[in-house]
């Protein structure tokens, strides 16, 4: 083998090693969205949805999610409540119905006629 039919065979040698070295470099990188826990399949109605490593709650009309960790027992507690203007009143009497007051946009207290 010549110098001339040498030179592109070095250079496709060359190539693959390039290639080797930037995939191991890539499997070496890490992002700093990447949990290093274990992922968590979610489901919805007993479909599935993602396998992730966190869950994101967001707060919805009238829904406040409160979350506090609790890393002695390795998990985050999470209330979730309806906000005070979308509760039905509680002290309604057996002779009173829960009655949206479109005025003062309220749940009010109102006898049964």
């Amino acid at each position: 083998m010549n110098n001339k039919q040498a030179t592109p065979l070095i250079g496709l040698v060359i190539v693959v090693i390039l290639l080797i070295i930037a995939t191991m470099m890539g499997l070496n990188q890490t992002n700093v969205n990447t949990p290093t826990a274990l992922e968590l399949d979610f489901y919805k109605n007993s479909t599935p949805v993602a396998s992730e490593g966190g869950l994101n709650l967001i707060e919805g009309t009238g829904i406040a999610v409160t979350m506090v960790d609790d890393p002695a027992n390795n998990q985050v507690d999470s209330t979730f409540d309806v906000t005070l203007g979308y509760r039905l009143p509680q002290a309604c009497s057996d002779t009173q119905i829960a009655e949206w007051d479109t005025t003062t946009s309220t749940w009010l207290c109102n006898y049964v006629i």
